[in-house]
């Protein structure tokens, strides 16, 4: 009962986001605004939920609820948790910065598109974003709405990967961009649209609501090889996360074979990944290096290296259970390095708690996996599976040497497995509290593994 009403409180906070953003693409801001709102009240500790209010606001002409709402956010955050919200939230209220207009007609949007989507690919994200910015005035000006739709898209798509902190507002141009594709019937930057959507809710640990989006358009995709290995790594994704791994592999095993037929290394790169991280979690270790080895490879060998940290640090945990633990040392810290970088807490996150689990000193080891937890959870878009793997090993490690601070961060851990659905972390939150003392806590693990096995079975 006790995981069942945080995972409805979660499934609530999805549905009240979709309905918000969708809304917001509508047009009806204020609208929006009210349904943000409630979203708010539900969870005044997200700061995507505040950064959501505030575009509602700002779209709908009201700059001055909008900074309110900004203020109130700063303060709550400084009282209640002892730091900042991330600057997009409070940057959200204000004007973009003047840009010139850009050249008129339809062969500036699309050289404008091609152009800005090959400077964010290539490393370059500034300018590509701002290139970007201008292909959808451009495409908006003109009333090309086949250009405007994918220019949304590509705008959307690079804020989410490329910009940290900006998946909100990268969210609100990709249901903008689903809407303006299914007017013009264009299906496929439709699909791609959602299934970036889908992207984001899985990502902040919203998998119900990711898996629905999905489901609705994968049939726009039939056909098309590269779509299709996008949905299917991202299916996968959401599964693993959540414990349902049988269904996870058949979905990445999918995405695997569909990658290779359409030659798109990325997908493969990443679909590989996602199969190479579940076989550890299975414990078929000689395999899962082999695979998260081949993802490592393809990755370097086509010079993606804001992806590099990710299977570079997950590689890195295999080989420490392998006992290969200085080849894993200098991965990881290549892979936190990176991490650094780019600015991305994910790979710092995941990085960091690989050289926690290599630290002698226990009371570094805990303040390293305190951090690598902090850096996950507390960014605005840091994938939360990350955070909880991070927070999973912190428990474990505080237990072991006794630090007063263990109870409250298995109660952490036992919130977020239940609000986001993730089984298996409440099934080790439950051991956690076990390990701990607290009667009829094994009996719950047991209990949950035993439900999620009748699931699966069914």
């Amino acid at each position: 009962l006790r995981l069942e009403r945080s995972r409805a409180r979660g499934m609530a906070e999805g549905a009240l986001h979709e309905a918000a953003l969708a809304q917001l693409a509508a047009g009806d801001a204020r609208d929006a605004a009210a349904t943000a709102t409630r979203l708010v009240a539900l969870n005044p500790y997200d700061e995507n939920f505040h950064e959501l209010l505030i575009r509602c606001h700002v779209e709908a002409g009201d700059r001055e609820a909008a900074r309110a709402c900004g203020a109130a956010c700063v303060d709550l955050m400084r009282r209640e948790l002892g730091r900042d919200p991330s600057p997009a939230v409070v940057a959200a209220a204000e004007p973009e910065p003047e840009r010139a207009a850009p050249a008129p007609g339809r062969a500036s949007a699309q050289a404008q598109l091609e152009v800005g989507t090959r400077a964010a690919e290539s490393g370059a994200i500034e300018a590509g974003i701002a290139t970007l910015r201008g292909a959808v005035q451009a495409a908006a000006d003109g009333g090309h709405d086949d250009l405007l739709a994918r220019a949304l898209f590509a705008l959307g798509y690079a804020l989410v990967h490329s910009l940290k902190g900006r998946d909100e507002e990268g969210a609100m141009l990709l249901r903008r961009a689903a809407l303006v594709a299914q007017s013009c019937g264009d299906a496929e930057t439709s699909a791609s649209a959602f299934r970036e959507l889908a992207y984001v809710e899985v990502i902040a640990g919203r998998y119900e609501r990711a898996l629905s989006l999905l489901g609705r358009v994968r049939t726009a995709a039939e056909g098309n090889s590269c779509e299709l290995a996008a949905m299917d790594s991202i299916s996968g994704m959401a599964l693993a996360d959540t414990g349902r791994s049988a269904d996870a592999a058949q979905h990445l095993d999918r995405a695997i074979a569909e990658a290779e037929e359409a030659g798109e290394l990325r997908w493969l790169a990443y679909a590989l990944s996602l199969r190479g991280r579940l076989e550890a979690e299975r414990g078929e270790l000689a395999q899962a290096h082999a695979t998260l080895s081949r993802s490592l490879q393809i990755t370097v060998d086509d010079g993606w290296l804001q992806f590099v940290p990710w299977p570079e640090a997950l590689l890195a945990e295999v080989e420490i259970a392998l006992g290969e633990r200085e080849v894993a040392g200098d991965r990881l810290e290549h892979a936190y390095a990176l991490g650094l970088h780019f600015h991305d807490p994910c790979w710092e996150g995941l990085s960091e708690r690989g050289l926690a689990l290599l630290e002698p000193d226990p009371a570094v080891a805990i303040d390293r996996l305190d951090h690598a937890r902090r850096r996950s959870l507390e960014s605005a878009d840091g994938y939360r599976w990350v955070g909880a793997h991070a927070l999973d090993a912190l428990c474990a490690k505080a237990i072991e040497e006794g630090d007063e601070r263990a109870e409250a961060w298995v109660a952490e851990l036992h919130e977020l497995a239940g609000r986001t659905g993730m089984r298996e972390f409440a099934a080790s939150a439950y051991r956690h509290e076990a390990a701990l003392g607290r009667p009829g806590a094994l009996e719950a693990a047991h209990t949950l593994a035993h439900t999620d096995a009748l699931k699966a079975a069914s």
